[in-house]
């Protein structure tokens, strides 16, 4: 749980002629070494003020911690399958041994007045003398940990009054703690620091388990999700070995610095958009459970209807992610998204559907804990003029272009997915340009926004008679989900 400080001392040298050569070197080579450094270290302490791992990959914002006897045990941290599952095997007492992930050290200081945690996890195992649990703590080296706001777990066998399970927030001389009813379900866990209304609060599901008014921790903290070997006490940390393993499994972990959800476009739209609904959140909910019933009204006979979403496979740990879309109460076999084919993939699926003019209603059911991103229905009489996905357009760079013989109203709707890895940002430029604009338009998807998520524009065009032009242009990791525009014919009535 502890962050760690190495540092290594350099063996004494032969004297200091036969260092000169060498020297030259270092002074050659000391620019490059300090402008990586300082690379490295930029990267280390970035703030987005919104990150999200589904675990279907290695996120460079986290710190990965095989301590003591978990240094050994190559499957102490299984990653990229959609899941995070982390355990400890045979600890030692002489040694901390400790395995998780955790922010780069203290980051959250008081520029972000707000800070929001939502997690979910399962614990696999009974608890084993030691520790674990998650949430935000300030890293201290050979001091007492007095700030904090988690859910944790602790267990000594010899001294029954250090074994408990609790929710809650110290800051310094301050503790508001409650009991932390632990079993071995899924649950989704949430915490809120607010500086601001100065109150931090801690949700199970969707029920209030805590809440501190008045208490907000405001020293610099860093998320943390761990399991130990330590037990912690006034008296300091007990370190104990014992033979077994302790697991856990995380289905998802995303922090947030601002208040809102980051959505994908306003929903505020109008005709020929019938219904748009941006999500840009992972659903969650018992067994097959509704996501959302939204009513539209048609004018036409036909609707085009694109879902953007990702499933993931959580087998063995859970059901695989499944959504599901039905019109009317019949549902729309190509918007289906499963685990089990998708694999944590983000699709942008395009549908084309018969529906007489008047009220209807779209209804989404969800299953696990797929991510929804955006849905989008148009309407009306018009033409499907672009409609490309992923596995039709990969290159580099695209054009596009189409005469438009008459003014009138055009929707545009992309889906980009744009990854930073390995310091090697993901990028895609689209541009729309030519006669039948009055302007041009310019979109940007950067992989340091988005870190491996998919970011959706809808925008709704008035177009001249003219020629219109759609110019893409990718750099890395990054690629087109999906590219659909609409030219609608005739007015809303």
């Amino acid at each position: 749980m502890s962050g760690k400080y190495r540092f290594k001392t350099a063996k004494k040298g032969r004297g200091t002629a036969a260092l000169r050569p060498a020297l030259f070197l270092i002074l050659a080579v000391l620019p490059l070494l300090f402008a990586l450094t300082s690379f490295t270290a930029s990267r280390k302490q970035f703030v987005p003020s919104f990150k999200r791992d589904d675990f279907n990959r290695r996120h460079d914002w986290w710190q990965y911690h095989r301590d003591g006897s978990a240094a050994g045990d190559a499957q102490a941290i299984v990653n990229g399958k959609g899941y995070l599952r982390i355990r400890l095997k045979n600890p030692v007492s002489d040694k901390e041994c400790n395995v998780g992930i955790s922010d780069f050290q203290n980051i959250y200081g008081k520029r972000f007045s707000y800070l929001n945690m939502e997690a979910r996890v399962r614990l696999l195992t009974p608890m084993q003398p030691g520790s674990r649990g998650w949430g935000f703590w300030k890293s201290r080296k050979k001091a007492k940990s007095h700030t904090l706001a988690w859910f944790m777990q602790q267990k000594d066998p010899q001294e029954p009054k250090l074994s408990w399970s609790m929710v809650g927030t110290i800051a310094g001389k301050q503790r508001r703690v409650t009991v932390w009813p632990v079993d071995t379900a899924w649950h989704v866990y949430r915490i809120e620091r607010d500086l601001a209304l100065r109150r931090t609060r801690y949700w199970i599901d969707d029920s209030l388990v805590l809440e501190t008014p008045g208490l907000a921790p405001g020293e610099r903290l860093s998320f943390h999700l761990w399991i130990d070997n330590q037990v912690y006490s006034r008296r300091g940390v007990k370190r104990t070995g014992w033979s077994g393993s302790s697991a856990l499994v995380a289905d998802y972990v995303q922090i947030s610095t601002q208040r809102h959800f980051p959505a994908s476009a306003p929903e505020q739209m109008h005709w020929p958009v019938a219904l748009y609904r941006a999500f840009n959140r992972i659903v969650h909910g018992k067994g097959t459970y509704p996501v959302g019933t939204f009513p539209f009204r048609t004018i036409g006979d036909t609707v085009r209807v694109i879902l953007t979403a990702r499933a993931e496979n959580l087998m063995p740990f859970d059901k695989p992610d499944c959504l599901r879309a039905f019109l009317d109460g019949r549902e729309v076999k190509a918007l289906a998204f499963d685990g089990r084919r998708d694999r944590g993939t983000d699709e942008s699926r395009v549908a084309v559907v018969p529906l007489l003019a008047g009220e209807h209603t779209l209804k989404l059911t969800g299953q696990s804990t797929p991510l929804l991103y955006d849905v989008l229905i148009v309407d009306g009489p018009g033409k499907m003029v672009l409609n490309k996905g992923r596995r039709e357009w990969d290159e580099k760079t695209f054009f596009w272009h189409t005469a438009v013989s008459k003014p009138g109203k055009a929707i545009l709707y992309a889906a980009v997915r744009a990854d930073e890895t390995d310091g090697q940002e993901g990028e895609l430029d689209l541009r729309l340009q030519g006669t039948a604009l009055s302007g041009r338009r310019h979109f940007t998807f950067r992989g340091r926004e988005q870190f491996g998520d998919t970011r959706t524009i809808v925008r709704e065009l008035e177009l001249k008679t003219g020629r219109l032009e759609i110019h893409a242009k990718r750099r890395g990791h990054a690629h087109l989900e999906r590219l659909f525009l609409f030219l609608a014919e005739g007015s809303e009535k």
